[in-house]
């Protein structure tokens, strides 16, 4: 990709979700690089040099996200979707490079609701303070991998996150009521709520 068509790119990212919000520092691509996978880290080991995404974009909303999505398409850039870097299968390595989409912004907890026992939360709030959140109204999630500190309730949906309590109480992917979504193309949609042992392939 040429320097002006990487500007403009640039420029265009920073206006949707502020320029202090995109980075392509060395530092940020470099710690941007790996996770928790065994391959990315003997990368590591060995000295390799790990792949990196050229731009960090750091959205606070769906609305943002869908910006950035839709720059994506458009000059057809790799997207890698970053919550904490505390994945075991290299699902956030940015290993085509392009565009980081960092969800740490996405980090708020809307509500929790005690009458109908469900908690609203942004897709990059860390696990244990969504844990905190219930504890402080006297309920549990009853959700506890062993990455509960460091991973997001995005991450542990992305890779079907499952602990300790699961055999009662079900994984991550059977506690969700709804989800707002941004698809590859920049379009939101909200799910509906329906039973996770529908007829059909598992997708």
């Amino acid at each position: 990709m040429n320097e002006f068509l990487f500007a403009m790119i640039l420029t265009e990212l920073e206006d949707a979700v502020g320029r202090e919000n995109c980075s392509t520092r060395a530092i940020d691509r470099v710690t941007h690089s790996v996770d928790y996978y065994w391959l990315s880290r003997m990368w590591a080991d060995r000295g390799c040099r790990m792949p990196e995404a050229d731009i960090i974009v750091c959205p606070k909303d769906a609305s943002e996200v869908s910006k950035v999505l839709k720059i994506a398409n458009y000059y057809k850039m790799p997207v890698t979707t970053w919550g904490a870097g505390g994945g075991t299968q290299g699902g956030a390595i940015p290993v085509c490079g392009g565009i980081l989409l960092d969800t740490k912004r996405m980090n708020k907890i809307y509500e929790v609701n005690t009458d109908s026992m469900y908690i609203e939360c942004g897709t990059g709030a860390i696990y244990k303070h969504i844990e905190w959140a219930a504890n402080e109204v006297g309920k549990a999630t009853m959700h506890y991998p062993s990455s509960l500190t460091c991973s997001t309730v995005g991450g542990f949906l992305a890779h079907r996150g499952i602990g300790v309590c699961s055999t009662k109480y079900g994984k991550i992917d059977d506690m969700v009521l709804q989800m707002e979504v941004v698809l590859p193309n920049g379009d939101i949609i909200n799910t509906a709520s329906a039973p996770k042992h529908a007829a059909g392939p598992d997708l």
